[in-house]
């Protein structure tokens, strides 16, 4: 997957819908759910385990949008001192049905959902120039050509 400022209008519009598509379903998910003090899941009604099959089937794709926006849905979790452990990072993504755990709300992950759409929202019109600039098409050219050394060398089997 392409970062965003390498991107077409078409595709630029493809990756808003799916942001778009996965907020709703993650609204849905934690309008239908609810975490309990000593229960370890989140309690889910029909409708959020429905959500939570959707959003498992695209939570790749969505994460790989968010990642080529320059966004870096990750935050760094430091354990209650009462109950000790290590500082870790945690993809708010990947993790997004254990958030409970870790005392996060749903609003942590819908503000990194917002802030992609907006950088995709306002890449809309330098995507819509790049679509019919020439030398968008040339420059596209030119990094394929420079990196034909380096898929030579990967199929060899050296570290690229």
């Amino acid at each position: 997957m392409k970062y965003y400022k390498k991107i077409l209008v078409w595709e630029n519009n493809r990756r808003i819908e799916k942001l778009v598509e996965f907020r709703n379903l993650v609204i849905e998910y934690f309008n239908n759910s609810r975490a309990e003090w000593m229960v370890d899941d989140r309690i889910e009604e029909e409708a959020a385990r429905v959500a939570r099959v959707k959003i498992n089937r695209v939570m790749v794709e969505t994460h790989d949008i968010i990642l080529n926006s320059g966004i870096n849905p990750t935050l760094t979790w430091t354990p209650p001192p009462a109950l000790g452990g290590y500082v870790r990072d945690i993809d708010l993504i990947q993790n997004i049905f254990n958030l409970h755990g870790f005392r996060i709300g749903p609003d942590e992950v819908m503000d990194y959902i917002d802030r992609t759409i907006g950088i995709y929202e306002s890449n809309h019109k330098p995507s819509l120039i790049r679509t019919f600039n020439l030398f968008f098409y040339i420059g596209l050219v030119f990094d394929a050509i420079s990196e034909l050394p380096f898929i030579a060398i990967g199929k060899f089997g050296f570290n690229r």
